[in-house]
């Protein structure tokens, strides 16, 4: 079976926070053609290997671009904080 398909995906990072925090949760934030189902079950495996928990948050790409035009708060602190991105880059968020 081919994995989810996802145009971007980024781990949002609070160096500060986490540094040092043995068990915190891992958030990745996915942008693309994928369902919120589909993400927790592809991140099933990697949570059991860190013994960390994975909170992905889903969005489509018209819905992140629309939600970012509206000046979002949420997403506008994470596109403005510290990121790691696992695919694409900053610029495949905002363009």
């Amino acid at each position: 079976m081919k994995p989810p398909q996802a145009r971007t995906g980024s781990k949002e990072v609070d160096l500060k926070r986490e540094a040092g925090k043995e068990g915190s949760d891992v958030d990745v934030l996915i942008i693309g053609g994928v369902t919120f189902g589909e993400t927790v079950n592809t991140f099933q495996e990697a949570q059991n290997i860190i013994g960390r928990e994975i909170n992905p948050t889903v969005y489509p790409v018209g819905e992140i671009r629309s939600k970012i035009a509206e000046n979002k708060h949420f997403l506008k602190s994470v596109l403005n904080g510290p990121m790691i991105f696992l695919v694409g880059d900053k610029n495949d968020v905002i363009t």
